[in-house]
Protein backbone atom coordinates (compact mmCIF):
# COMPACT_ATOMS: atom_id res chain seq x y z
CA UNK A 1 0.00 0.00 0.00
CA UNK A 2 1.25 3.27 -1.10
CA UNK A 3 1.41 6.21 1.27
CA UNK A 4 1.63 9.61 0.71
CA UNK A 5 3.77 12.27 1.65
CA UNK A 6 3.53 15.80 1.52
CA UNK A 7 5.78 18.26 -0.66
CA UNK A 8 7.19 21.30 0.35
CA UNK A 9 5.49 24.16 -1.07
CA UNK A 10 7.65 26.89 -2.16
CA UNK A 11 6.61 30.09 -1.87
CA UNK A 12 7.34 32.91 -4.41
CA UNK A 13 8.65 36.05 -2.13
CA UNK A 14 6.63 39.70 -2.51
CA UNK A 15 8.26 42.09 -5.44
CA UNK A 16 9.70 45.29 -3.54
CA UNK A 17 7.79 48.30 -5.09
CA UNK A 18 9.14 50.61 -7.26
CA UNK A 19 8.99 54.04 -6.63
CA UNK A 20 9.98 56.54 -9.58
CA UNK A 21 12.66 59.03 -9.21
CA UNK A 22 12.06 62.32 -9.36
CA UNK A 23 14.25 64.84 -11.06
CA UNK A 24 16.02 67.21 -9.42
CA UNK A 25 14.97 70.90 -10.42
CA UNK A 26 17.14 73.28 -11.46
CA UNK A 27 17.92 76.44 -10.15
CA UNK A 28 15.74 78.05 -13.12
CA UNK A 29 12.96 76.13 -12.64
CA UNK A 30 12.84 76.78 -9.08
CA UNK A 31 13.11 80.47 -10.14
CA UNK A 32 10.30 80.09 -12.39
CA UNK A 33 7.90 78.79 -9.84
CA UNK A 34 8.34 81.17 -7.10
CA UNK A 35 8.23 84.09 -9.94
CA UNK A 36 4.78 82.47 -11.29
CA UNK A 37 3.31 82.48 -7.29
CA UNK A 38 4.28 85.96 -6.98
CA UNK A 39 2.61 86.77 -9.97
CA UNK A 40 -0.63 85.19 -8.83
CA UNK A 41 -0.61 86.81 -5.11
CA UNK A 42 -0.32 89.93 -6.69
CA UNK A 43 -2.91 89.67 -9.10
CA UNK A 44 -5.67 88.21 -6.45
CA UNK A 45 -4.17 90.99 -4.13
CA UNK A 46 -5.12 93.85 -7.09
CA UNK A 47 -8.68 92.05 -6.82
CA UNK A 48 -9.40 91.88 -3.43
CA UNK A 49 -8.04 95.84 -3.50
CA UNK A 50 -10.77 96.89 -6.00
CA UNK A 51 -13.68 95.29 -4.81
CA UNK A 52 -12.81 96.75 -1.12
CA UNK A 53 -12.71 100.37 -2.96
CA UNK A 54 -15.83 100.07 -4.96
CA UNK A 55 -17.83 98.56 -1.97
CA UNK A 56 -16.10 101.14 0.08
CA UNK A 57 -17.10 103.77 -2.69
CA UNK A 58 -20.94 102.49 -2.59
CA UNK A 59 -20.91 102.79 0.70
CA UNK A 60 -19.22 106.25 1.05
CA UNK A 61 -22.07 107.74 -1.16
CA UNK A 62 -25.00 106.19 0.89
CA UNK A 63 -23.89 107.76 3.73
CA UNK A 64 -23.51 111.11 2.53
CA UNK A 65 -26.77 110.75 0.43
CA UNK A 66 -28.48 110.36 3.92
CA UNK A 67 -26.23 113.34 5.00
CA UNK A 68 -27.43 115.21 2.71
CA UNK A 69 -31.27 114.46 3.48
CA UNK A 70 -30.65 116.43 7.25
CA UNK A 71 -30.63 120.26 6.24
CA UNK A 72 -27.93 122.16 6.85
CA UNK A 73 -28.85 124.11 10.12
CA UNK A 74 -29.37 120.90 11.87
CA UNK A 75 -25.88 119.29 10.85
CA UNK A 76 -23.91 120.79 13.55
CA UNK A 77 -26.35 120.41 15.70
CA UNK A 78 -25.98 117.59 18.91
CA UNK A 79 -28.57 114.76 19.73
CA UNK A 80 -29.78 116.79 22.60
CA UNK A 81 -30.02 120.33 20.80
CA UNK A 82 -31.97 118.29 18.23
CA UNK A 83 -34.30 116.26 20.72
CA UNK A 84 -35.22 119.96 22.20
CA UNK A 85 -36.33 121.06 18.95
CA UNK A 86 -37.58 118.08 17.30
CA UNK A 87 -41.15 118.07 15.61
CA UNK A 88 -41.35 114.91 13.72
CA UNK A 89 -39.67 115.53 10.73
CA UNK A 90 -37.09 117.65 8.86
CA UNK A 91 -39.76 120.24 7.51
CA UNK A 92 -41.56 120.58 10.66
CA UNK A 93 -38.32 121.04 12.49
CA UNK A 94 -37.02 123.59 10.22
CA UNK A 95 -39.79 125.53 10.48
CA UNK A 96 -39.92 125.60 14.12
CA UNK A 97 -35.93 126.61 13.88
CA UNK A 98 -37.11 129.59 11.48
CA UNK A 99 -39.85 130.53 13.40
CA UNK A 100 -37.36 130.92 17.29
CA UNK A 101 -34.85 132.51 14.83
CA UNK A 102 -37.37 135.03 14.10
CA UNK A 103 -38.68 135.85 17.30
CA UNK A 104 -34.98 136.29 18.54
CA UNK A 105 -34.22 138.66 16.02
CA UNK A 106 -37.59 140.38 16.74
CA UNK A 107 -38.81 139.97 20.20
CA UNK A 108 -40.57 143.66 20.80
CA UNK A 109 -42.73 142.33 17.58
CA UNK A 110 -45.99 140.11 17.50
CA UNK A 111 -45.85 137.71 14.48
CA UNK A 112 -49.87 138.57 13.93
CA UNK A 113 -48.90 141.77 14.26
CA UNK A 114 -46.84 141.66 11.27
CA UNK A 115 -48.73 140.00 9.28
CA UNK A 116 -51.64 142.25 9.87
CA UNK A 117 -49.56 145.75 8.57
CA UNK A 118 -48.23 143.90 5.67
CA UNK A 119 -52.30 143.47 4.62
CA UNK A 120 -52.98 146.84 5.25
CA UNK A 121 -49.69 148.20 3.43
CA UNK A 122 -51.14 146.12 0.46
CA UNK A 123 -54.52 146.86 0.72
CA UNK A 124 -53.49 151.15 0.83
CA UNK A 125 -50.97 150.23 -2.23
CA UNK A 126 -54.11 149.01 -3.80
CA UNK A 127 -56.19 151.97 -2.98
CA UNK A 128 -53.79 154.49 -4.35
CA UNK A 129 -52.47 153.08 -7.61
CA UNK A 130 -50.21 155.16 -9.35
CA UNK A 131 -51.43 154.31 -13.09
CA UNK A 132 -54.66 156.19 -12.38
CA UNK A 133 -52.93 159.09 -10.92
CA UNK A 134 -50.09 159.37 -14.08
CA UNK A 135 -53.12 158.79 -16.65
CA UNK A 136 -55.57 161.75 -15.00
CA UNK A 137 -52.35 163.62 -15.20
CA UNK A 138 -51.52 163.68 -18.36
CA UNK A 139 -55.36 164.38 -19.06
CA UNK A 140 -55.42 167.85 -17.53
CA UNK A 141 -51.94 168.94 -18.21
CA UNK A 142 -51.70 172.16 -20.68
CA UNK A 143 -49.68 171.76 -23.72
CA UNK A 144 -46.86 173.61 -24.36
CA UNK A 145 -46.49 176.59 -26.16
CA UNK A 146 -44.45 176.62 -29.32
CA UNK A 147 -41.50 178.80 -29.57
CA UNK A 148 -42.15 182.33 -31.88
CA UNK A 149 -45.98 182.01 -31.50
CA UNK A 150 -47.55 185.15 -30.34
CA UNK A 151 -50.33 183.73 -27.57
CA UNK A 152 -52.90 186.14 -28.24
CA UNK A 153 -53.09 185.40 -32.01
CA UNK A 154 -52.80 181.71 -31.60
CA UNK A 155 -56.52 180.40 -32.54
CA UNK A 156 -57.07 176.51 -31.79
CA UNK A 157 -59.76 174.62 -32.42
CA UNK A 158 -61.12 172.73 -29.44
CA UNK A 159 -61.18 169.35 -29.47
CA UNK A 160 -64.07 167.31 -28.32
CA UNK A 161 -63.59 166.22 -24.97
CA UNK A 162 -63.93 162.11 -24.77
CA UNK A 163 -65.64 161.05 -21.38
CA UNK A 164 -63.77 159.68 -18.90
CA UNK A 165 -63.87 155.79 -18.91
CA UNK A 166 -65.20 155.10 -14.80
CA UNK A 167 -63.06 152.00 -13.61
CA UNK A 168 -64.89 148.76 -13.10
CA UNK A 169 -65.80 147.75 -9.16
CA UNK A 170 -63.98 144.72 -8.48
CA UNK A 171 -66.97 143.11 -7.65
CA UNK A 172 -67.85 143.26 -11.43
CA UNK A 173 -64.72 141.84 -12.26
CA UNK A 174 -64.53 138.79 -14.39
CA UNK A 175 -63.87 135.59 -11.49
CA UNK A 176 -61.92 132.70 -12.23
CA UNK A 177 -63.76 130.46 -9.94
CA UNK A 178 -66.04 128.15 -11.60
CA UNK A 179 -69.18 128.79 -11.77
CA UNK A 180 -71.39 125.75 -10.44
CA UNK A 181 -74.51 126.07 -13.09
CA UNK A 182 -77.07 123.46 -13.08
CA UNK A 183 -77.41 120.61 -16.14
CA UNK A 184 -80.18 118.98 -16.00
CA UNK A 185 -81.10 117.90 -19.76
CA UNK A 186 -84.53 116.50 -20.96
CA UNK A 187 -84.94 113.84 -22.32
CA UNK A 188 -86.42 114.14 -26.00
CA UNK A 189 -90.05 114.07 -26.38
CA UNK A 190 -91.30 110.08 -27.23
CA UNK A 191 -94.69 109.59 -28.43
CA UNK A 192 -97.23 108.41 -26.29
CA UNK A 193 -99.50 106.84 -28.43
CA UNK A 194 -98.57 104.91 -31.64
CA UNK A 195 -99.72 106.41 -34.79
CA UNK A 196 -101.19 104.76 -37.49
CA UNK A 197 -99.69 103.45 -40.60
CA UNK A 198 -99.97 105.15 -44.01
CA UNK A 199 -100.91 104.28 -46.92
CA UNK A 200 -99.13 101.75 -48.72
CA UNK A 201 -96.44 101.41 -46.12
CA UNK A 202 -95.04 98.21 -44.57
CA UNK A 203 -96.51 96.97 -41.34
CA UNK A 204 -93.05 96.63 -39.90
CA UNK A 205 -92.11 99.89 -38.34
CA UNK A 206 -89.06 100.68 -40.60
CA UNK A 207 -88.88 103.77 -38.61
CA UNK A 208 -88.80 102.78 -35.62
CA UNK A 209 -91.61 104.68 -34.42
CA UNK A 210 -94.45 102.34 -33.26
CA UNK A 211 -97.55 101.22 -35.28
CA UNK A 212 -100.53 101.07 -33.93
CA UNK A 213 -101.79 97.27 -36.10
CA UNK A 214 -104.48 96.20 -33.53
CA UNK A 215 -106.45 99.85 -35.00
CA UNK A 216 -106.05 98.40 -37.91
CA UNK A 217 -107.36 95.01 -36.92
CA UNK A 218 -110.33 96.87 -35.93
CA UNK A 219 -110.85 99.17 -38.97
CA UNK A 220 -110.89 96.34 -40.90
CA UNK A 221 -113.23 94.74 -39.03
CA UNK A 222 -115.84 97.18 -38.93
CA UNK A 223 -115.32 97.86 -42.88
CA UNK A 224 -116.08 93.80 -43.45
CA UNK A 225 -119.09 94.51 -41.63
CA UNK A 226 -119.90 97.67 -43.81
CA UNK A 227 -118.68 95.90 -46.35
CA UNK A 228 -120.85 92.43 -46.40
CA UNK A 229 -123.56 94.97 -45.62
CA UNK A 230 -122.83 96.95 -48.33
CA UNK A 231 -122.39 93.41 -50.38
CA UNK A 232 -126.09 92.67 -49.77
CA UNK A 233 -127.42 95.56 -50.75
CA UNK A 234 -125.24 95.93 -53.81
CA UNK A 235 -126.06 92.29 -54.40
CA UNK A 236 -129.98 92.93 -54.47
CA UNK A 237 -129.56 96.16 -56.75
CA UNK A 238 -126.97 94.85 -59.43
CA UNK A 239 -125.72 91.30 -59.65
CA UNK A 240 -122.88 92.10 -61.98
CA UNK A 241 -121.03 94.58 -60.40
CA UNK A 242 -117.73 93.68 -59.57
CA UNK A 243 -116.19 93.44 -56.22
CA UNK A 244 -113.80 96.05 -55.08
CA UNK A 245 -110.35 94.93 -55.17
CA UNK A 246 -108.59 97.15 -52.31
CA UNK A 247 -111.37 96.20 -49.85
CA UNK A 248 -110.87 92.62 -50.11
CA UNK A 249 -107.22 93.09 -50.24
CA UNK A 250 -107.31 95.06 -46.85
CA UNK A 251 -109.61 92.54 -45.00
CA UNK A 252 -107.15 89.81 -46.32
CA UNK A 253 -104.17 91.61 -44.91
CA UNK A 254 -105.94 92.15 -41.52
CA UNK A 255 -106.88 87.77 -41.53
CA UNK A 256 -103.13 87.34 -42.20
CA UNK A 257 -102.07 89.67 -39.36
CA UNK A 258 -104.69 88.05 -37.15
CA UNK A 259 -103.07 84.68 -37.49
CA UNK A 260 -99.41 85.46 -37.11
CA UNK A 261 -97.79 84.63 -34.12
CA UNK A 262 -96.32 87.29 -31.79
CA UNK A 263 -92.90 86.41 -31.77
CA UNK A 264 -92.58 86.93 -35.71
CA UNK A 265 -93.81 90.21 -35.00
CA UNK A 266 -91.47 91.28 -32.54
CA UNK A 267 -87.85 89.84 -34.19
CA UNK A 268 -89.58 91.45 -37.53
CA UNK A 269 -89.99 94.72 -36.41
CA UNK A 270 -87.08 94.60 -34.41
CA UNK A 271 -84.93 93.46 -37.81
CA UNK A 272 -86.87 96.52 -39.45
CA UNK A 273 -85.92 99.20 -36.77
CA UNK A 274 -82.09 98.63 -37.61
CA UNK A 275 -82.54 98.99 -41.53
CA UNK A 276 -83.18 102.50 -42.62
CA UNK A 277 -86.35 103.75 -44.12
CA UNK A 278 -87.41 102.57 -47.76
CA UNK A 279 -90.03 101.13 -49.28
CA UNK A 280 -89.97 97.43 -49.92
CA UNK A 281 -88.41 95.98 -53.22
CA UNK A 282 -90.72 92.93 -53.13
CA UNK A 283 -94.69 93.34 -52.40
CA UNK A 284 -96.76 90.57 -51.37
CA UNK A 285 -100.87 90.55 -52.71
CA UNK A 286 -103.59 88.17 -52.03
CA UNK A 287 -104.36 86.84 -55.10
CA UNK A 288 -108.31 88.41 -55.65
CA UNK A 289 -109.28 86.98 -58.94
CA UNK A 290 -109.60 90.43 -60.36
CA UNK A 291 -108.07 91.74 -63.54
CA UNK A 292 -104.54 93.55 -63.34
CA UNK A 293 -104.56 97.20 -63.91
CA UNK A 294 -103.48 98.20 -67.15
CA UNK A 295 -100.56 100.69 -67.09
CA UNK A 296 -99.66 103.47 -69.22
CA UNK A 297 -96.72 103.59 -71.38
CA UNK A 298 -94.86 105.98 -68.82
CA UNK A 299 -95.31 104.06 -66.22
CA UNK A 300 -92.47 101.37 -65.90
CA UNK A 301 -93.22 97.62 -65.73
CA UNK A 302 -93.93 95.74 -62.92
CA UNK A 303 -93.64 92.12 -62.91
CA UNK A 304 -95.44 89.45 -61.07
CA UNK A 305 -94.90 86.21 -60.21
CA UNK A 306 -97.71 83.97 -58.65
CA UNK A 307 -96.87 82.28 -55.14
CA UNK A 308 -98.25 78.20 -54.59
CA UNK A 309 -99.99 79.81 -51.46
CA UNK A 310 -102.29 81.56 -53.84
CA UNK A 311 -100.28 84.94 -52.55
CA UNK A 312 -98.93 87.01 -55.72
CA UNK A 313 -95.41 89.03 -55.49
CA UNK A 314 -95.36 92.58 -57.22
CA UNK A 315 -92.02 94.34 -57.97
CA UNK A 316 -90.26 96.61 -60.52
CA UNK A 317 -87.66 94.96 -62.09
CA UNK A 318 -85.68 98.46 -62.46
CA UNK A 319 -85.87 99.22 -58.63
CA UNK A 320 -84.64 95.96 -56.50
CA UNK A 321 -82.28 96.19 -53.98
CA UNK A 322 -80.58 92.70 -54.08
CA UNK A 323 -79.18 92.54 -50.56
CA UNK A 324 -83.04 92.76 -49.13
CA UNK A 325 -84.10 90.37 -51.53
CA UNK A 326 -83.53 87.48 -49.03
CA UNK A 327 -85.04 89.52 -45.79
CA UNK A 328 -87.88 90.19 -48.06
CA UNK A 329 -88.55 86.62 -48.81
CA UNK A 330 -87.53 85.31 -45.30
CA UNK A 331 -90.64 87.84 -44.15
CA UNK A 332 -93.13 86.59 -46.58
CA UNK A 333 -93.20 83.07 -44.90
CA UNK A 334 -91.63 81.51 -48.11
CA UNK A 335 -90.26 77.91 -48.07
CA UNK A 336 -86.14 76.80 -49.45
CA UNK A 337 -87.58 75.66 -52.63
CA UNK A 338 -90.29 78.33 -53.06
CA UNK A 339 -87.28 81.40 -52.26
CA UNK A 340 -85.01 79.51 -54.88
CA UNK A 341 -88.35 79.34 -57.50
CA UNK A 342 -88.92 83.59 -57.29
CA UNK A 343 -85.37 84.58 -56.97
CA UNK A 344 -84.92 82.66 -60.58
CA UNK A 345 -87.73 84.34 -61.53
CA UNK A 346 -86.81 87.49 -60.32
CA UNK A 347 -83.64 87.55 -61.74
CA UNK A 348 -84.93 86.84 -65.59
CA UNK A 349 -87.60 89.36 -64.90
CA UNK A 350 -84.24 92.10 -63.95
CA UNK A 351 -82.08 90.84 -67.60
CA UNK A 352 -85.48 91.27 -69.38
CA UNK A 353 -86.32 94.54 -68.13
CA UNK A 354 -82.53 95.62 -68.67
CA UNK A 355 -82.22 94.25 -72.51
CA UNK A 356 -85.75 96.13 -73.31
CA UNK A 357 -84.75 99.35 -71.62
CA UNK A 358 -80.94 98.97 -73.63
CA UNK A 359 -83.00 98.20 -76.94
CA UNK A 360 -85.22 101.47 -76.26
CA UNK A 361 -82.19 103.01 -76.14
CA UNK A 362 -80.65 101.91 -79.04
CA UNK A 363 -83.93 103.21 -81.21
CA UNK A 364 -83.62 106.49 -79.53
CA UNK A 365 -79.64 106.70 -80.39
Amino acid sequence: MATKSRRPVALATPMPAVTPKRKAHTGASKQALLDNFDLEVSHRTSDMRNQLDSALGGFLALVDAEIFKIPRAMRSMTLGELEVIWRGNFAETSRAMAEQKFERAHPDKDHAEVVAAAVEGKRKREAQSPHENSRKSARTKPLPALPGTPAGKRVTKSKRKLPAASPLPKSTSMSTIPQDYEFNPLLPKTPKFPRAPKRNESFFSQNGSPVDLNGIVALDDVSNASVGSDDDDDDEDDDDELPDPEKMERRALAASLRHASPRSKASSSAAARSRPKRAPSLIFRQSLGAPAQQQSADEERHAEIPLSDGRTITFNPLNLTPGRIDDELAYGGLGAAEKKRVKNRVQEEVVRALTERMERWKAIA
